[in-house]
């Protein structure tokens, strides 16, 4: 084994192979990203409801003089909580 250096997070890491570049971390984020690109738009966040309840009040076009932007995020975060 050599001792490389990754160039995504400059750690120093053990080569098994020529064929590795990158370290093992780095590789493991990379592929959790890949997959989640094609598996699913979700994130997986949740947001709990107390605090969705306080964004859509602070993002209401009548706090906003009835803005486009505000109608868009709230019209958004409406359909975030399936209503």
């Amino acid at each position: 084994m050599t001792v490389k250096r990754c160039p995504e997070c400059l750690k120093y890491f053990e080569q098994v192979g020529d064929w590795q570049r990158i370290c093992k971390r780095c590789y493991a984020r990379a592929k959790r990203n890949r997959d989640s690109d094609t598996e699913d738009s979700s994130n997986g966040y949740v947001i709990p409801k107390p605090l969705m309840k306080k964004v859509r009040q602070l993002v209401h076009p009548d706090r906003h003089g009835g803005s486009q932007l505000a109608n868009s995020v709230m019209a958004e975060l409406n359909k975030l909580m399936g209503r």
